[in-house]
């Protein structure tokens, strides 16, 4: 009997022991799930107040904030209640929890503040490429078809499956959705969505974000994807086929990393080259407002340093049609004209950083020089990064760091003095309208703010603290595993390594080292070998984007100090032994030129060897003409002689005036006689067909079209999907670096239009003419007396895609222009 009493005894207790246990891991459960809900945006890792508290369960016990058995003296647990000598009431900003929450909080102190993380965590499973494919493909076919091509999507999924923490996730759902928001124009802030349980896969219409419209943003994301697949699956065929386009969806983690930064970050903006540029486009006229509206609709600030600077700092803020356009002047020094507080009017400064919102509330950030072209990264001895380990302010990323709270606060100094100095030698009334009242310029702060806050929490993001998205680009940056790396690429990591080790392909790349423990590669070596191993895992077909042109710099260079000179004028001849920053040059080297399956004309499919040339980025634009005729009466629309044109020359032209909304257009309506005058005006001269069909290629072999076998329409102004031309640059260039070589404006070759002439073309620098051996320079020479058809390329904005192909060729007398024939000029190496 006492042998029973004893057993019954054990196990009384061991239940006892068993449920109290139980009862203890509900919860910490339900504390984290508390935490979770309203703590860990700001206080997870990943959060943006980590600073102040980090809500891990080492950390809460380590730093103190919880003292296991007793709420009344854990911090934590007294700032949910109120505020206190630690600080304000938790959760910041939010309303305070509610008392049966609180109550869970004190609880689970009160029994010793078990470790949630030490609770088994339920075993993920892995979602195979194939569940990923079908889930995009079930979502883009569950909408009405003609919203389908405006379907995209992001994914995490690779994340997931990699076992990347549940707080590391949260952080870039938020940091996506802040991004994307902070890269549109569109009116509304709009989070992407996600269609799995899981919430690793994201969609979005572009059309929420204008991403159909302006510079077409998707088109530039996928040709920076370094991580494309065509998989080898109909569904993902059927995704392509729904959506129109070739990569439908892309890693969130990269977009992140990569959109955050130019020159991803300006293209998917849109921001212009220079700074008024910009503020045209914006409908900001700086001047005009400095002039007739200080203290109305501008208004000026001017302090000692600033948290990027140690020397004099100018901000003024001009108000616009979505919100505020920030304008700050930076200098390398204080002294002279330099000093704003003797120069409050007429300082010179040294370059600047622009903020302004976008519809949405959110904001975009430009950095400049003092002439106003646009910066890649400021220089470090104007202004610098105090946090983190690089001092370089890089634009997009370094600013959403410095404004989190969207404008900063600060005083003006300037004012005082103003009002301190008897007799300026600068008008002192202009000057008190612009330096205005601190009470006022408080209040145009405050507006600001407000105005970003209510955007940011708009799309699910904290507002102030740290940025996570810098935290986020850093992972991104570092070396990866072989968890992750595996992960990246669709599969398990034991298969993964595994089929490594079997794979001659891979057996001499640097991969090896993955199967060691604790191994790792870099990032970059990761990216520049992905195509390879996606190709010798059997993976799919990799799309390889588009490659550094030879010859190009592979970043903006930024001279060490930036000096208050004008910028060189644009459309004025550029002497020869000085760089070309509007032209590409174009290597040496053999191309096949021609096309088999095209028109008779375009056959035979024959090697063309051509030297090295420069070609305009560019097709020519009306403001670039409009200089041309002003410096050359002859070639005016009233002026010109009726042997060169066909009595439409310039017919959109008003006068010696294009129409005001299409300066930056091609110019249409030209013959050919107006562009060899022009070509040779600014010491360049018209392409041969050779070299035309060479740079449209864009050193892509075999393809219909420089993007492969079709061509979209988000990738050329083409089919009339514009209803007409537009400005040029507004899509993506191939992968010379060109633009709108399909599409938007045909464009003059120098060569005589011949069917016959690649049946006997010479193998090297070839060029069709009047007689055997038609030479450039004696066309040039003569060409006012040519009469013979020319050769166009290039197809126009109002031709079907079959005509803007590279190899297609157009016959056109010299004499003839339309509504939508143009051209671009090359230039010789050598002279």
């Amino acid at each position: 009997m006492r042998s029973f009493v004893k057993i019954f005894s054990f196990l009384t207790i061991f239940l006892s022991i068993h449920h109290i246990a139980n009862a203890q891991q509900e919860l910490a459960q339900q504390a984290f799930n508390i935490f979770e809900q309203y703590c860990l945006d700001c206080h997870g890792e990943f959060g943006s107040f980590t600073d102040s508290l980090i809500i891990t369960h080492p950390e809460l016990i380590k730093e103190r904030a919880v003292i296991s058995g007793n709420p009344d003296v854990s911090i934590l647990y007294t700032r949910l209640l109120g505020d206190t000598d630690s600080g304000e009431q938790m959760p910041l900003g939010q309303e305070p929890l509610a008392a049966e929450e609180i109550a869970v909080i004190r609880r689970w102190i009160e029994v010793g503040a078990p470790d949630w993380e030490a609770l088994p965590q339920p075993k993920r499973h892995f979602i195979t490429t194939d569940a990923v494919l079908e889930t995009i493909h079930s979502h883009v076919v569950s909408l009405d078809p003609f919203n389908r091509s405006y379907a995209r999507y992001f994914t995490l999924t690779h994340l997931y499956n990699a076992r990347t923490r549940d707080d590391n996730l949260r952080a870039y759902r938020n940091a996506l959705s802040k991004l994307i928001n902070s890269l549109s124009w569109g009116y509304r802030v709009v989070k992407p969505q996600p269609i799995d349980k899981e919430e690793t896969i994201f969609y979005i219409d572009l059309r929420d974000y204008e991403w159909d419209r302006r510079n077409k943003p998707w088109s530039q994301i996928q040709r920076a994807y370094p991580y494309a697949i065509d998989f080898r699956a109909s569904t993902y065929d059927a995704v392509c086929r729904e959506t129109t386009c070739k990569v439908p969806f892309v890693r969130a983690d990269w977009f992140i990393a990569a959109a955050a930064l130019p020159p991803l970050y300006h293209e998917i903006l849109g921001l212009p080259e220079t700074d008024r540029e910009l503020e045209a486009q914006l409908g900001v006229d700086v001047a005009e407002n400095l002039q007739n509206a200080p203290g109305v609709r501008v208004w000026r600030a001017g302090f000692n340093e600033s948290g990027v600077s140690r020397n004099n700092r100018i901000v003024e803020r001009h108000q616009f049609r979505d919100g505020a356009y920030w304008k700050s002047y930076d200098f390398a020094a204080n002294m002279g004209q330099q000093n704003i507080f003797e120069h409050p009017l007429d300082f010179q400064h040294d370059g600047g950083e622009i903020i302004f919102n976008l519809p949405n509330g959110l904001q975009a950030y430009y950095l400049s020089t003092a002439s106003g072209e646009r910066l890649d990264k400021a220089p470090v001895e104007i202004v610098s990064n105090s946090v983190g380990r690089d001092p370089v302010v890089y634009n997009g990323l370094s600013c959403m760091g410095c404004h989190t709270e969207g404008m900063k606060i600060f005083e003006d100094q300037v004012r005082l003095g103003i009002l301190q100095i008897p007799n300026p030698p600068y008008d002192a009334a202009q000057a008190l309208r612009l330096y205005v009242q601190k009470s006022e310029m408080d209040a145009l702060i405050a507006e600001d703010i407000a105005r970003y806050k209510r955007a940011i929490e708009a799309a699910g993001s904290v507002f102030g603290g740290s940025e996570p998205i810098q935290q986020l680009v850093k992972q991104f940056e570092d070396a990866i595993d072989a968890a992750h790396a595996a992960a990246e690429v669709g599969l398990e990591q034991d298969d993964f390594l595994q089929r490594i080790r079997e794979n001659r392909a891979l057996q001499s790349s640097s991969l090896q080292v993955l199967g060691s423990p604790k191994g790792n590669v870099k990032r970059e070596a990761w990216t520049s070998q992905f195509g390879k191993v996606v190709t010798a895992l059997n993976i799919g077909k990799y799309r390889k984007p588009p490659t550094q042109i030879e010859g190009e710099p592979s970043e903006k260079q930024i001279p060490p100090k930036i000096v208050s000179t004008p910028p060189r004028p644009k459309h004025v001849p550029i002497p020869l032994d000085t760089p070309f920053p509007d032209m590409v040059l174009i290597p040496a080297g053999e191309f096949q030129m021609g096309s088999s399956s095209g028109d008779f004309d375009e056959k035979p499919v024959h090697p063309v060897y051509l030297d090295a040339f420069y070609m305009d980025r560019y097709e020519v634009t009306n403001e670039q003409y409009r200089v041309f005729v002003d410096a050359n009466p002859q070639w005016q629309k009233e002026r010109i002689s009726r042997r060169y044109h066909d009595g439409n020359y310039l017919r959109d032209w008003n006068g010696n005036n294009y129409p005001s909304e299409k300066a930056t257009h091609p110019v249409v309506h030209v013959n050919w006689y107006g562009a060899m005058a022009y070509a040779a005006w600014v010491g360049k001269r018209l392409p041969t067909e050779a070299e035309w069909e060479k740079a449209a290629r864009g050193g892509l072999v075999g393809n219909q079209y420089p993007s492969g076998s079709l061509i979209e329409s988000s990738e050329a102004n083409f089919n009339k999907n514009a209803g007409g031309t537009t400005p040029v640059g507004s899509y993506p260039p191939n992968d010379y670096g060109l633009y709108d070589m399909a599409g938007n404006a045909w464009e003059w070759c120098l060569d005589e239009y011949s069917t016959k002439f690649y049946a006997n073309s010479p193998r090297t620098n070839p060029i069709s003419g009047s007689g055997k051996n038609a030479l450039v320079r004696s066309i040039i020479n003569s060409f006012k007396n040519i009469k013979t058809p020319r050769v166009l390329r290039g197809g126009a904005w109002d031709k079907p895609p079959e005509r803007v192909r590279p190899a297609y060729r157009y016959k056109h007398g010299p004499t003839d222009t339309t509504l939508a024939t143009g051209f671009r000029c090359v230039r010789e190496l050598t002279r």
